[in-house]
Order: C-alpha cells, then sequence, then structure tokens
C-alpha cells in the first residue's frame, strides 16, 4: 500500500504532492478516499494512482504498508529496483533524512524497527545507515554498502513522519488517563480490554520445536501478528508458560490475505512489552489493530540461555584520552566509528593527512554469566571477512557506546564497536573443567562465548573508542550497552550497560562511579 496526500495548504501541496507524484482522486469518491477521524481536519488520503507512469529518480524513498501516507516501512530505489531498509542501529536522524526526502519539512517523529508494517519481501539495499540528520538523502548516509548486510526480513526499518508541529511522540509504556479524552487511547494495558488473566498456548506446530503463539481472547482463540514482535514480547510468554527463556521467533504466513486484520479475524496485533512483565496480561496494546501482510508468531522456548554482562570496573579503570592522527584511522572511517565531522574533511587537500581525532578509550570485558553459550545469530556462511582485521566478524553491532548529557538526559556523541569476532579470552577453571574455552576467531574459527568466559575487547582495538573530536568541556554520563538492540536473546537485559560519571577537561578526563544498569 503506497499513499499520497490531498492537502489544502498550498505550501504543503507543493511540497508532498511533487515528491509523491500524487494523483489528486475527487474529494468525495468513497472507492478511493479513505477518512481517518485520529488526524487533522484538513488531511485527506488518497491511493496512487498506478495507471499513471512516473520516472523514478535514483535514490528516491518511499513508506510502505502504512495505514497513512505518512508511516510504513523504509524502502529505496537503487539500481532500478526498491528494497528495504534494515533497523540495525537505525535512528531519529535517520527518519529526519528520510521524511525530509519525502516532503514532511518536519522531520521524523519516531522510527520503527523488527519489521512494524509487515516483513520485508524485498532485498535488503542497506543496513548500519549511520546519517547525521542534515541530508538531503537517504543514499547520501554513511551505510555498509548496497546489498551488504547481515539482516532477515524481520528486521524492516520505518517511520512516523511529522506532519503538525503539535504531534507529540506516544510513549508505549506511558499510562494514560482515559477520562481525560473523548478519544480511544493509542495503548491500554491488555488486561484492561481483556481482563487480568486470559489462557496463553504454544499450539499447531508446523515443525517439531517451533509451535504458533496463542491467546484466548473474547472466548476464542486468536493468532498474534508478527509484525513488530520482538524478543521481550517472547521471553514475557515464555515467563508465563514457566518455560523459562525465549529461543528463536520465526514469522508464519496466515491462512487469511486480507490488508487490514481486525480481532474478529482472528488476528491480534500491536502488542508491546518491555520484557520484564509477568504475564503477556501486563504488556500493552496499541491501537488500532493493524496487521499488514498477515504474519503471525511462530516461536520456541528453552531452560538455558546465555546471559552477558560487561565488567564495570574495567572500563573505569582504563579510560583515558588519546589524540590520533586520522591517517592511521582508516578502518574506523570505512566502519563509521568516528564522527560526523570526520567524514566531512576534505581529501583533496594535501594536509588532510595532519589533521587529528580526540578518542576516548576504554577496554571492555563482557562476560557470560548464564548456563548456555552466547552465539551468533548469523550462520557461519553469512559472516564477513574484514581486510582490515584479517578475521571474519561474525555480528555487525554487539556494543553501543554514547556520552549523555546529564541536564537533557539525551545521547550527544555515540560510537559503537562494529563487526565483532567473538571469542573465550579468559574462562573460569575449576577441578572438573580445565579449560572451558572453545571459540576463537582465528582460522575461520567458532565465534561465540561460552559459560564463564569473557570476551576482552582492549582499549587499542580499532573502535574500541568514542570519537569526542566535538564534544565541549563538561560532565556528562558515559555509557556502554553490549547486545544493544537485543536481537540475540538472553536470560535478562537488564545488566547489560555499565554507566559512568564522566568529567571531560579538553585534554584530560576523570572517570569514576561506573556501575551495572539498564540499558
Amino acid at each position: 500500500m503506497i499513499w499520497c496526500l490531498r492537502i489544502f495548504s498550498p505550501l504543503l501541496l507543493i511540497n508532498l504532492l511533487a515528491k509523491h507524484h500524487c494523483v489528486p482522486s475527487p474529494l468525495y469518491d468513497d472507492e478511493r478516499l479513505i477518512h481517518l477521524t485520529d488526524f487533522d481536519d484538513w488531511l485527506d488520503y488518497s491511493y496512487q494512482d498506478e495507471s499513471v507512469e512516473t520516472k523514478i529518480e535514483e535514490g528516491a524513498v518511499r513508506l510502505v504498508n502504512g495505514r497513512t501516507m505518512f508511516e510504513g516501512n523504509v524502502e529505496i530505489y537503487h539500481f532500478g529496483q526498491w528494497g528495504g531498509v534494515c533497523d540495525d542501529e537505525w535512528n531519529i536522524r535517520d527518519a529526519h533524512v528520510v521524511c525530509r526526502q519525502l516532503g514532511f519539512v518536519l522531520g521524523g517523529l519516531r522510527i520503527t524497527t523488527d519489521g512494524r508494517y509487515g516483513q520485508d519481501q524485498t532485498m535488503i539495499w542497506m543496513d548500519n545507515v549511520s546519517c547525521n540528520g542534515s541530508e538531503d538523502s537517504l543514499s547520501k548516509c554513511r551505510f555498509n554498502g548496497w546489498n551488504i548486510h547481515d539482516c532477515q526480513a524481520s528486521e524492516a526499518a520505518g517511520v512516523i513522519c511529522r506532519i503538525n508541529l503539535n504531534q507529540q511522540v506516544q510513549n508505549d509504556w506511558k499510562e494514560q488517563d482515559e477520562n481525560k479524552s473523548n478519544k480511544k487511547p493509542s495503548n491500554i494495558l491488555l488486561k484492561n480490554i481483556f481482563g487480568p488473566k486470559f489462557p496463553i498456548r504454544l499450539n499447531r506446530s508446523p515443525t517439531i520445536d517451533i509451535k504458533v503463539l496463542e491467546l484466548f481472547l473474547e472466548n476464542e482463540w486468536h493468532q498474534v501478528c508478527a509484525d513488530g514482535w520482538s524478543i521481550n514480547e517472547a521471553q514475557v510468554v515464555c515467563r508465563e508458560l514457566d518455560l523459562e527463556f525465549v529461543d528463536s521467533i520465526v514469522s508464519l504466513d496466515h491462512a487469511s490475505s486480507s490488508g487490514m486484520t481486525l480481532i474478529s479475524s482472528k488476528i491480534v496485533a500491536g502488542i508491546k512489552c518491555n520484557g520484564e512483565e509477568a504475564s503477556l496480561s501486563e504488556c500493552r496494546k496499541i491501537f488500532p489493530n493493524y496487521c499488514p501482510d498477515n504474519h503471525i508468531v511462530a516461536m520456541s522456548c528453552v531452560p538455558s540461555l546465555a546471559d552477558l554482562t560487561p565488567d564495570a570496573s574495567i572500563v573505569q579503570q582504563s579510560a583515558f584520552i588519546e589524540e590520533r592522527s586520522i591517517m592511521f584511522l582508516q578502518c574506523a572511517l570505512e566502519e563509521n566509528c568516528l564522527s560526523d565531522s570526520a567524514y566531512k574533511i576534505d581529501r583533496n587537500d594535501p594536509s588532510w593527512i595532519f589533521e587529528t581525532r580526540k578518542l576516548l578509550r576504554f577496554t571492555a570485558s563482557i562476560k557470560n554469566i548464564g548456563n548456555a553459550d552466547f552465539l551468533p545469530n548469523q550462520s557461519k556462511n553469512k559472516w564477513i571477512w574484514h581486510s582490515c582485521h584479517q578475521h571474519y566478524h561474525s555480528m555487525e553491532v554487539f556494543a553501543h557506546f554514547e556520552i549523555i548529557d546529564l541536564s537533557t538526559n539525551s545521547s550527544i556523541v555515540e560510537g559503537h564497536k562494529a563487526s565483532f569476532c567473538l571469542e573465550d579470552n579468559e574462562c573460569d577453571q575449576d577441578d572438573e573443567v580445565l579449560d572451558r574455552s572453545r571459540y576463537a576467531c582465528a582460522d575461520f574459527g567458532d565465534q561465540g562465548i561460552s559459560v564463564g568466559c569473557v570476551d576482552i575487547y582492549k582499549y587499542d582495538l580499532d573502535c574500541q573508542w568514542i570519537d569526542i573530536t566535538d564534544l565541549h568541556a563538561g560532565s556528562y554520563i558515559l555509557k556502554i550497552t553490549i547486545n544493544p538492540e537485543q536481537k540475540i536473546p538472553e536470560k535478562t537485559f537488564r545488566n547489560n550497560a555499565v554507566k559512568c560519571l564522566f568529567d571531560y577537561y579538553g585534554h584530560r578526563t576523570s572517570v569514576s562511579n561506573c556501575s551495572i544498569s539498564m540499558p
């Protein structure tokens, strides 16, 4: 479904219709006009007239499967074909670029991940997109390269664009007072809709291990829409069924082929959890009940799982500042590990090699304290060889680093340890097991982190830093998050981050009060 907009504001009409090649339809054409009462009265929505041929420019973007024309999964046009964008490292700056390219001059309102608007059925053109927010098109942002990715169809990135200055970001976890508005709230606790306790089950197994999730609502069983379903929701299901931990999630085709599925057709959509709830009844239901491509959740649970936690004391002890010539940071440039200003240096100027970057370096030591090995989510044949580091990388993003403003609690400088090679560097020793280590990067070895073992990334490794060249002196929070996108299941994500007080004086620094925290 691709949307175009008929609007009674001339300025937005110029910006939007020209961008979308929208063909106006008669105002009262009931077959084509869809009235949406939740939005401003001066907006009308109409389907694009597909009979009109338009020339699509290289790098054009569009939103698909949304309920309106200002939301949906993002697709980009390259080499004569539309393709999707992966949600790895997808953030609001990327959304601003997409929305403004589409003509929404106010930029993005929020991002969506985990295929919120359906599974990506096309090829995936872009992964690890990194925009600074000022680009005039998505194709000008940094990314891995066309069709270079480690993503699945369920990892489609999406956006909701801002159409109104007064439009607010909806907080999925914020309690709402239903008495203050005549409108149906956009999200509400499931127990307030279906009662405090309703049966759930894993049923009708298409394979031996994977079963379809079903909820007993309003006296009949409902299947659950896979769009936007993540490890957080699946973990709650396993906990409620006393099946311990989530193992895997798959998306299956539902028998129905309708574009919009309602509860009456036995699919419930828009369930969102933070992963810590005791049962699904404590999670929220996002309205409307919209399941674009009718894929349903199937999943499995396991009794044991990995649990990663970083060492806060090592971060505090190892942190220091280094100034380094950009000439020696070519691999880091390739992996988007430097701040935006590094990519604006004019390389036609012979003096560019004397430019330096100021790096906050530190060591990260990550231990598996769970009862199962931590393994990458990509099979070995999909690992990527990196010539800079001379080994295979099994994960594109394993850690995210950021400097947070104390007054606004917003991230002002970000970095990431890209393209990890997971291995056992140190392991607990006991009388029964003399050597627990089993994973090593060398010679295309198996990768992972064994139970009781530590994977250490020393401060002198590429991208084991945050580029603070443009940061002003002051007091901040240093935050390091492991498995930040939570795409690999763990027992809990509550211990996956380290937060420290970071005092920056321009040429020296103090990192103190480091402790384990929630991401």
